[in-house]
């Protein structure tokens, strides 16, 4: 499929909630943007997109539970 990629259409941005301390992280759902990612297609179901998620654009390192991900950097 194509992608519409995060910062044309689609920005994903939270605040720390960290009521403790400032430790410059957060958990992200990376999957609630599937949707966004895959806005445009024309081929239905979307169910049927195998989708997966990388620390890097080098494709290397897998994000093994997108869903509660923590980011690496502030």
């Amino acid at each position: 499929p194509t992608v519409d990629i995060v910062g044309t259409n689609n920005v994903y941005q939270i605040c720390e909630s960290d009521p403790t301390g400032n430790d410059n992280t957060e958990v992200f759902d990376l999957t609630s943007q599937i949707p966004d990612l895959l806005e445009g297609n024309q081929t239905t179901p979307v169910s049927t997109y195998s989708v997966a998620f990388y620390e890097d654009a080098t494709l290397t390192t897998l994000i093994t539970n997108p869903s509660v991900y923590t980011n690496l950097t502030n």
